[in-house]
């Protein structure tokens, strides 16, 4: 097994950005997430933060994005005239309930996307009143409803897209077994990415003030602190998936080494995601080079 390397959802949403990526190294570039309705992200102050050694990393971005159609309708060719053949484009789609999961996952196979990651551990997201909105990962029931309606709608696809789903790490084993059993129930789905942010951390400066200044100092938590957590994720996604289901590895990925460490515990991939935001191409094509001569 070749080890691949991907851009991880949240830092790339544009055209612009598509094409600063375009020149790092990595198989699999992931745009979004977006959402029906398109979100200004949680506003107000500051909502990401990350030690100087990359072992705590947390965000309360929240989910910025222009939304879903007008991404299709207006950046998307031009997303695909930035990025060379060599390099798979994937479109990721974050929602809160199960209808518009399903609206998103229609238009994209209805604008010809051949590459989808269902996100469904986003932790950021809050209501006008500061209320944190449910992570569909937990609700089992919702989550059978949305593998339900992909088995439906691709299950006899003449030509299905490669459909990914990204949880929240599951602190419960029996919990990620039965998740783990939808997938496998579903019979559509490609890939698995273990695993999204932990949510709801909380960090203090010294003189006790939050670092993250929005979502009442709330954020998902990543870095190196996370790298444990999900390669132990991955391990026992193997376990209980079928075996042609891809099993991917995302958090705390910022040198070479972590990334053979995922490729030791069966990930087929690993997304970079808060190594791009803050070094961009080159650091995203540093962590590559190292990795190939380990």
């Amino acid at each position: 097994m070749v080890l691949k390397f991907a851009i991880a959802a949240g830092w790339v949403k544009t055209p612009a950005e598509a094409k600063k990526f375009a020149k790092s190294g990595v198989d699999v570039l992931e745009m979004g997430s977006y959402t029906i309705t398109g979100s200004d992200g949680n506003q107000g102050g500051r909502n990401f933060h990350h030690s100087e050694d990359m072992s705590v990393v947390m965000n309360s971005i929240g989910l910025r994005n222009q939304g879903l159609p007008m991404f299709l309708k207006k950046d998307v060719g031009e997303v695909f005239s930035v990025v060379p053949k060599t390099m798979e484009l994937s479109v990721s789609v974050a929602a809160f309930s199960v209808v518009h999961y399903q609206l998103s996952v229609k238009m994209l196979a209805e604008a010809g996307i051949r590459r989808m990651c269902i996100n469904m551990g986003c932790p950021n997201g809050f209501s006008p009143d500061g209320t944190p909105k449910r992570i569909i990962s937990f609700d089992l029931e919702a989550v059978a409803n949305v593998f339900a309606d992909l088995r439906v709608q691709f299950l006899r696809a003449k030509h299905r897209p490669h459909i990914a789903v990204k949880p929240s790490p599951f602190s419960d084993p029996f919990q990620l077994k039965d998740f783990a059993q939808l997938v496998n129930k579903c019979g559509v789905i490609d890939e698995v990415i273990a695993s999204n942010t932990f949510p709801n951390a909380y960090a203090l400066e010294a003189d006790g003030t939050p670092y993250l200044g929005v979502a009442g100092g709330y954020g998902g938590l990543s870095g190196t602190c996370m790298k444990q957590v999900s390669i132990g994720q991955v391990m026992q996604f193997k376990k209980y998936l079928h075996s042609g289901i891809e099993v991917s590895g995302a958090n705390g990925v910022h040198s070479g080494q972590d990334a053979l460490d995922y490729e030791r515990a069966g990930a087929s991939m690993v997304y970079v995601g808060s190594s791009a935001f803050i070094g961009g191409p080159r650091a995203v094509n540093r962590i590559i080079e190292v990795y190939a001569n380990l």
